[in-house]
């Protein structure tokens, strides 16, 4: 592909699919591609670009906000948020799960809990697995959206870490102001669920 492209990348910065900055391409645009690609509907997602283009919309058109190729995150909003489990697995793994859960409960997340060890859930722990590229690593949590599209989210490191991001920010809130890392908080990792409590 030749000239200004758009990449499109999942939260975990994996990349989604690449697009050619057409004069035409409008943000809604590259939304449709995407639900072609991913399955999501256009309602579910929304692209996070970097701050210097400003605002946009569904119908600002790509090439007339930048001249460069860009990165662009898809988010998928409105879903609800799913933890991974197993009851059969290692005492470190079972460590993990109860520390996430702890978490999640503590902030006021409302989750669905999937036991990836019962043989009723191999099919869509084989599917989560795919997505998330970690097999047999538990708790994973990720966001399902209302057509049924699965997102990681992260894993015990990343909630973890997001977590402290947050609490450190509200030791420290003039550190705010720093968009990295507002960019790595609990909130920010889980903005999409709807299941979250404000």
């Amino acid at each position: 592909m030749e000239g200004p492209q758009i990449t499109i990348v999942a939260m975990d910065g994996s990349e989604v699919c690449r697009l050619a900055m057409t004069p035409a391409l409008s943000v809604l645009g590259v939304k449709e591609h995407l639900s072609h690609v991913t399955g999501a509907h256009v309602a579910e997602q929304d692209l996070v670009f970097s701050e210097d283009m400003g605002m946009m919309n569904d119908s600002t058109l790509l090439s007339q906000t930048c001249s460069e190729s860009v990165t662009a995150t898809v988010v998928y909003t409105g879903g609800q948020c799913v933890l991974l489990t197993a009851k059969t697995t290692s005492l470190e793994n079972q460590s993990r799960i109860r520390d996430i859960e702890n978490i999640l409960k503590g902030r006021g997340v409302n989750f669905e809990a999937i036991d990836g060890s019962d043989p009723a859930n191999l099919d869509l722990r084989s599917q989560l697995f795919e997505i998330s590229s970690r097999h047999a690593e538990y708790p994973q949590v990720f966001l399902r959206g209302r057509t049924g599209h699965y997102t990681f989210l992260g894993a015990h490191a990343e909630v973890q870490q997001a977590n402290e991001v947050s609490a450190m920010l509200k030791e420290h809130p003039e550190l705010r102001e720093n968009p990295e890392a507002a960019r790595s908080t609990f909130e920010h990792l889980f903005r999409s669920c709807t299941s979250m409590v404000s």
